[in-house]
């Protein structure tokens, strides 16, 4: 009996095949999927190799308390500072949302925030240029929010 490899590797990136202890989440990857992190996407949206099926609503497959950083660019579908999520932030954690202004599901994001006991360690503008949809498609013409949450 082998060891099982924890690594999906594309060329010379590696991609986690599930989340570990102290990690990094990924929700949302789509065809944008983060190296050294588990990447997960709704399966009804394209995926890139090194993203995983998952669902934003239901971490079950991941340890409460286990991840260090979770990430979530342009979140759609899904609301970003749900239970599911909260729960397998690790306590002092950071969440790190990106997202356009005219993205529904990061309205009112800091107000939920305070209501979850996440602290708002940043908040900033910085340039579409380089962020793309779920879908792949760049983010045109405006810049993006970045926020950054930190569990208490």
């Amino acid at each position: 009996m082998g060891l099982e490899c924890k690594w999906f590797i594309v060329g010379k990136k590696r991609y986690l095949k599930s989340a570990e202890q102290d990690g990094t989440l990924v929700i949302g990857a789509g065809l944008n999927p983060i190296e050294g992190a588990y990447n997960i996407s709704h399966p009804a949206h394209p995926m890139a190799p090194g993203v995983f099926a998952g669902d934003a609503h239901n971490l079950s497959n991941i340890a409460t308390g286990s991840q260090k950083t979770i990430i979530m660019d342009n979140p759609y579908g899904y609301t970003p500072l749900n239970d599911e999520v909260l729960r397998v932030l690790k306590k002092d954690g950071t969440i790190i949302i990106r997202g356009s202004r005219t993205n529904k599901h990061l309205k009112n994001i800091e107000e939920i925030a305070k209501l979850k006991d996440l602290q708002l360690i940043s908040k900033r503008k910085v340039l579409s240029a380089g962020y793309k949809q779920t879908s792949g498609a760049p983010i045109q013409g405006e810049n993006i929010n970045e926020f950054i949450f930190k569990k208490q």
